[in-house]
């Protein structure tokens, strides 16, 4: 197994520890209503519970879980077929989806629901898992296009 994959799961699981470290400190350190402005008017910390799914869409919370444990069945099964086909750059990117979502996904069922704690231009809570997630998806479109051969 090429270092690329197991640097990715090395990575993606710092980021993961510090995504916890940084939900946990938002729910000791901050009430619903205190935020802690980092840039002004770009970016603050900020305790934002999610109850809902994707962009606090509201779906029961055992729906939640249910397609999430669904998506992570998913995403490792293609890691393992990546791997198999040599298409290592798309598995590690899977990996950092992988851990992203565990991360959310842990805080849904810890504390029923998803802490987001920091604020982007006033409008958008996210969190660290949420940008594992979502760098995983990219470099998971652009390595698949790679190791396909199509390029744009």
């Amino acid at each position: 197994m090429p270092k690329i994959v197991y640097f990715s799961g090395a990575s993606a699981l710092l980021l993961t520890l510090a995504d916890a470290a940084a939900k946990y400190a938002s729910l000791t350190l901050l009430g619903d209503e205190r935020s802690i402005i980092l840039i002004p008017g770009a970016l603050s910390f900020f305790l934002h519970k999610n109850y809902g799914a994707l962009a606090n869409i509201q779906l029961p919370m055992y729906l939640i879980i249910a397609l999430s444990f669904v998506v992570l069945s998913y995403c490792v099964a293609t890691v393992a077929r990546r791997c198999s086909l040599s298409q290592y750059s798309s598995a590690s990117a899977m990996i950092f989806l992988i851990f992203g979502a565990t991360g959310n996904l842990t805080d849904r069922i810890i504390n029923g629901f998803t802490t987001d704690y920091l604020l982007l231009f006033q409008k958008s809570a996210v969190n660290i898992s949420d940008g594992v997630i979502l760098g995983g998806i990219i470099w998971f479109v652009i390595a698949s296009k790679k190791e396909s051969g199509v390029r744009q």
